[in-house]
């Protein structure tokens, strides 16, 4: 049974009649919105903000220079609640590039927390 959504606005008239007779699982658009609205305010832990206290830059490996290699690693964190890196999943990038971010940011601190938190960073060479 799922829920259908009917944004069309009707007169007053039908509103009245359809009152009354509208399934115990159906929602008015302004019923929706508030929905959405608070589910966009409460959010999840994994999205709170944490400031970044201590930060280490990922070097730029020898013999990435000398292959002239360039492009994005993307990595995802996971920050525990006292502001360690406790995970890196990389998403993306060339693999020499890749372990000179993972380095960097494993020695990353933030500041502490309710819960964990998770991050995706990008990293341009």
């Amino acid at each position: 049974m799922g829920l259908s959504l009917n944004f069309a606005r009707s007169n007053k008239q039908e509103d009245r009649k359809s009152a009354s007779t509208k399934p115990a699982g159906s929602f008015s658009y302004a019923s929706w919105l508030c929905i959405l609205l608070l589910a966009m305010a409460v959010g999840t832990g994994a999205e709170q903000d944490r400031k970044l206290i201590k930060k280490v830059d990922p070097e730029y490996p020898a013999i990435a220079k000398k292959l002239s290699l360039q492009g994005t690693v993307r990595v995802e964190i996971t920050i525990a609640t006292e502001g360690t890196v406790k995970s890196v999943v990389t998403l993306g990038g060339n693999p020499i590039l890749v372990q000179a971010v993972e380095e960097a940011v494993k020695q990353w601190k933030y500041s502490s927390g309710p819960e964990e938190t998770k991050k995706t960073l990008d990293f341009k060479f």
